[in-house]
């Protein structure tokens, strides 16, 4: 990112009139990632409250304390976000701003990069340990025994990485934030230089080759570990699914079987109602496993899909900039506003299916998901379509064209089969009547035959 600013700047230099253009494009592009990183505090705060909530409730498990640890360290990363230029040194006039000092701007880099390095690696972990639960119906006990695994080397690599680029003079301003770059920006680095030249980089020397193995490489191992466990999880719910559909359809023999009714009713026997039963039962089991790791897994796809929505634009970014040395001003505005709202993001998949245990995540969800709004479009729904509503047209009722809601389908799907089982059983009441009525009257009609044969 250092080697964009850089290039512009080089222009810059000889041309004014691009300098004032680029000193606007500057204030907007620090300002807008503090709106988006404000947006990830409020979400990671309410998943660090709503995890805390449930292990006071005995609710706790490994999945939920490693959501904790990527949501405190996505706090960390979020945290720098919103403040993005501010702790920047004022002296060095190096980004709009800027009021803060060398110190200040250390700071934040140790926050940025603790949270930039940590949160990757935590989709990853999350991801892996989604994929044990499902594909390998790891219990708690199992998940505890590498849970602490996980977390030790997380939270060390990033500490590592974050507190050794203190004493290397890595930490410096970027024109967005302070993280790991040079200064002045424009200086060459060792590496790119021949035998017997030296560095004009005052601090900072050698940072591509920091940032590289320090953050960029564990981004790209993290990737690897979501696609090696997000196939494997999709690979065996697809093959339960299809077990489940096997056990399902009938076989031969009780087609051949259910061709006659009257015929398989008589055939039928005690054992075949048992082993019937069996089926039945091995059939709900089926069902109920297939259920369980489809909502395991869609949770799973649904976090994975934020971190990749969130972080993809940033390594998009990464990538032209190593190959090209620049990157179009647009695609980075919009890569700063998605990529410090991944703890929004992760709010949003967390709370979709939950019941919030805290205010500050009910208060959260009700703003998030606009419900105070959905709640209105749904009351005036059954406004409309109640029948005292309906408008009247002389002698003739049009009533409302209102759609009903979704969650009304089942129910009205569950009338009409009750419905039509009614139906069923009216006409063979029916049947049953009319049959009933024919023989009174065939009993009616020997009783007069007979009177008339006394009479003769």
């Amino acid at each position: 990112m250092s080697h964009y600013y850089c290039h512009l700047r080089c222009y810059a230099n000889h041309i004014a009139f691009m300098e004032v253009q680029w000193t606007i494009f500057e204030k907007v592009l620090v300002t807008v990632p503090k709106f988006s990183g404000f947006l990830s505090v409020l979400g990671s705060t309410s998943i660090i409250l709503e995890v805390l909530s449930d292990h006071r409730a005995a609710k706790g498990d490994v999945i939920k304390r490693i959501l904790l640890g990527m949501s405190a360290t996505d706090l960390c990363m979020a945290l720098s976000w919103v403040m993005t230029s501010w702790p920047s040194p004022a002296s060095a006039n190096a980004a709009p701003f800027a009021i803060g000092t060398v110190q200040t701007c250390t700071l934040q880099g140790v926050f940025l990069q603790f949270g930039n390095c940590a949160t990757p690696i935590y989709n990853g972990a999350l991801a892996l340990c989604f994929m044990l639960k499902v594909r390998y119906s790891w219990n708690e006990s199992a998940l505890k025994g590498i849970e602490k695994w996980i977390h030790g080397f997380i939270l060390s690599l990033a500490a590592g990485t974050a507190l050794v680029s203190v004493p290397l003079e890595l930490y410096n301003t970027n024109v967005l934030v302070c993280w790991i770059a040079s200064h002045p920006p424009d200086c060459h680095q060792s590496f790119t230089l021949g035998p017997g030249e030296e560095t004009d980089c005052i601090r900072g020397d050698n940072s591509t080759i920091y940032a590289f193995a320090f953050l960029n490489i564990w981004i790209w191992l993290s990737y690897a570990l979501i696609l090696f466990s997000m196939t494997s999880m999709y690979l065996f719910v697809s093959r339960t699914e299809r077990r489940t559909l096997l056990y399902r359809r009938p076989s031969r023999r009780s087609i051949s079987l259910g061709v006659d009714a009257d015929r398989s009713r008589q055939r039928r026997s005690s054992i075949y109602s048992m082993f019937r039963s069996g089926d039945n039962q091995q059939n709900l089991g089926l069902e109920s496993l297939t259920k369980r790791t489809k909502k395991i897994a869609t949770q799973a796809w649904w976090y994975i899909l934020a971190y990749l929505l969130t972080q993809i634009p940033d390594t998009i970014c990464t990538s032209l900039l190593a190959a090209y040395g620049r990157v179009n001003y647009w695609l980075l505005l919009f890569t700063y506003i998605l990529n410090p709202c991944q703890g929004f993001a992760n709010f949003l998949v967390f709370s979709r299916k939950r019941s919030m245990a805290t205010g500050f995540g009910r208060t959260l969800k009700h703003i998030a998901f606009l419900e105070s709004i959905r709640n209105m479009c749904f009351s005036c729904r059954l406004k409309f379509c109640n029948p005292k509503n309906h408008r009247s047209l002389g002698d003739a009722t049009v009533p409302l064209d209102v759609e009903k809601p979704v969650n009304d389908a089942r129910a009205q799907s569950k009338k009409m089969t009750i419905a039509a089982a009614a139906a069923a059983a009216t006409a063979e009441c029916m049947d049953i009547s009319s049959e009933a009525e024919e023989k009174a009257q065939d009993s009616q009609d020997m009783n007069k035959i007979k009177e008339q044969n006394g009479h003769i």
